[in-house]
């Protein structure tokens, strides 16, 4: 008996620690993820100089539905972490350059 309750001890630390391990990288991809989504957000919303982004495109107003918009943004960088597809793409330079900056530094990660 004394040996199962070692292996039993050594077991049950084994699947602590890689639970531990796994919930800091989902923490990690979360806390990646929201950052990013924040930024094209931002980039659609504040930074559109009068333009067509891709907020305007996609008819999103913080002001009406800002938990669908943050969701939106979400499921975006999500996706560019993911071979998910998305229907909300860069409708100008200055969104394509950011998506292209983006998915270079996730090739390189």
């Amino acid at each position: 008996t004394n040996n199962f309750d070692e292996f039993a001890d050594l077991s049950n630390q084994e699947v602590l620690g890689i639970c531990a391990t796994l919930a800091k990288s989902l923490g990690f991809v979360l806390m990646a993820t929201h950052l990013v989504g924040c930024a094209w957000f931002a980039l659609g919303n504040f930074w559109g100089d009068g333009a067509e982004t891709w907020v305007t495109v996609n008819g999103l107003s913080v002001d009406e539905d800002p938990y669908y918009c943050y969701l939106t943004s979400f499921h975006w960088a999500l996706s560019q972490f993911t071979p998910a597809s998305m229907e909300v793409v860069p409708v100008n330079t200055r969104e394509r350059v950011f998506t292209v900056i983006f998915d270079l530094c996730g090739l390189m990660a």
